[in-house]
């Protein structure tokens, strides 16, 4: 996938490009199943009335383990459960410089009419300089299934490290399923407070 997002502070504007972001899944066991993730690379410019960069490196690489708790035909919502570890193998600027552990908690629903929602709570342990800060995110989704592979989404997002930290954002957009194995999707995002990016548009497959 590829990531377009903006951000304005005061009088600087930093631009940013992520690709090509990816998640390979190796399935263990009808419920158990490796991830291997990465945002690929960054390439990112800052500019203002009086000075202009740009540079560029590779993203950090995340570990995995996934496991399916429960499926709605059982419990009647479907619970699964994603522990990762970051792995700091990016370039200088884009890496967190840590080994960063995260456990996060999924719950889907199918509804009537095509419509099913979804959520996750994520806590995490992130590497601050010489610290660690604790992170907790939270993320609700509904979504309808149109005729012909076609969906539309919207979702709300927010990220918090602490006080004073809380980034919400919104974002939505349209997918379509393409054969038994490929879904295409581009999705437009906004965020509602000062420590969230301002813009984001997102494409991906």
């Amino acid at each position: 996938g590829m990531v377009f997002d903006s951000d304005r502070v005061d009088d600087f504007t930093a631009r940013t490009v992520t690709a090509p972001a990816y998640l390979v899944r190796l399935g263990l066991t009808s419920r158990l199943e490796l991830q291997v993730a990465s945002e690929g690379m960054f390439s990112r410019s800052v500019s203002s009335p009086a000075i202009s960069s740009r540079f560029s490196g590779r993203a950090d690489l995340d570990l995995g383990v996934k496991a399916k708790l429960a499926t709605e035909a059982e419990a009647g919502v479907n619970v699964a459960v994603l522990g990762t570890l970051n792995l700091p193998t990016g370039a200088e600027g884009f890496t967190s410089g840590g080994y960063d552990p995260a456990v996060k908690l999924a719950l889907g629903k199918s509804l009537p009419g095509g419509m099913s929602v979804g959520g996750n709570v994520q806590l995490a342990s992130a590497t601050a300089g010489d610290a660690r800060v604790l992170q907790h995110a939270l993320s609700g989704v509904v979504a309808r299934a149109f005729a012909g592979g076609w969906s539309a989404f919207g979702e709300v997002y927010r990220l918090s490290a602490g006080p004073g930290t809380a980034a919400t954002s919104v974002d939505g957009g349209v997918a379509r399923v393409v054969g038994s194995n490929v879904q295409v999707d581009v999705s437009v995002g906004r965020g509602r407070n000062g420590p969230a990016t301002d813009w984001l548009v997102a494409f991906g497959f």
